[in-house]
Parts: C-alpha cells; structure tokens; sequence
C-alpha cells in the first residue's frame, strides 16, 4: 500500500428525524445519511429519501453540483428534489399564516383597445368590440415587425 496517499472521513450528517414527511413510504434515515455522505448509491434511495438526503446537504451550504456529484445523480435530479423542498416550505410558511410572495404580478382587468382585451372577450365567450378587434391588429402587425408584443400600440376605446 502507498503510504503517500491519505484518506479523508467523509462528512457525517445527521438526519433530523423529527421532519414531517408527506409520502406514501416510510423513510430509512440511516440510507439518507449514509447517501448525504456520500457512501450510498442514490439509484437504492427512494424518491422521498433522496429528497431528504438533497436537504441535509442543501442546508449545510453544499451547491447542486456537489450534491449531484455526491449522490452520484443528475443535476435535474437535485433541481427536482430542490422544487420539492421549496414547495414544503411554501406549504410550511402558509400553514404557520406567514405571507409567501405573490406568483404574478396584479395587472388589473384588461383595457378595451388592447391585445389582453381582445383575448378578455374572447375568454368571456363574446364577440370582441370594435376598439379590442384594431387594438388585435395593431398588436399583431407590431409583432410581425419587431417579433414582440412588448411596445406594440394601443387603440383608444
């Protein structure tokens, strides 16, 4: 053996067990453990496992890569395991009253004269106005010039 070479303990996280965990399996909290360090093939892990393993690593500051790297996974599969964790959280925050920011943007109802109320009409099952129908026009001429409806005129109603 080449006594040159020197061998690092992988990192021991602890799994919290006290975690809530919405899934129709019961989770092996030594095999999210033994994955988070790194000494566990993440294709053995169940799906709600290998979320937890992500969020044991994710919360002691490792980046996605290295925990794709860890877990000897994809990256999509972090990302993935990622928008389950956020989505926990989201349900965490609403669930404790806390205000989670807005989806969208509040645009307000739709002008007639515009593209949005032509489409509003449409949506309500009518026939669109005179000024929704030019405004439709104008957008779409817009468009076809500078291929985007961003900036394209408006028609007074």
């Amino acid at each position: 053996m080449n006594a040159s070479r020197t061998f690092h303990a992988p990192q021991v996280m602890q799994a919290d067990p006290t975690l809530i965990v919405e899934g129709p399996g019961d989770i092996d909290w030594v095999a999210v453990e033994r994955a988070a360090e790194g000494t566990y093939p993440h294709a053995l892990l169940t799906n709600e496992e290998a979320v937890e393993a992500v969020g044991m690593l994710r919360a002691a500051g490792i980046n996605q890569r290295d925990i794709a790297d860890r877990l000897t996974t994809g990256r999509h599969e972090v990302k993935r395991a990622y928008d389950v964790l956020n989505a926990r959280a989201a349900r965490a925050a609403r669930a404790a009253n806390q205000p989670t920011p807005p989806r969208r943007r509040a645009t307000g109802p739709a002008r007639c004269g515009t593209r949005r109320g032509y489409h509003a009409h449409q949506r309500r099952g009518e026939t669109p106005c005179t000024a929704c129908k030019a405004g439709n026009t104008a957008a779409d001429r817009h468009y076809r010039m500078h291929g985007t409806y961003h900036g394209a005129p408006e028609v007074a109603a």
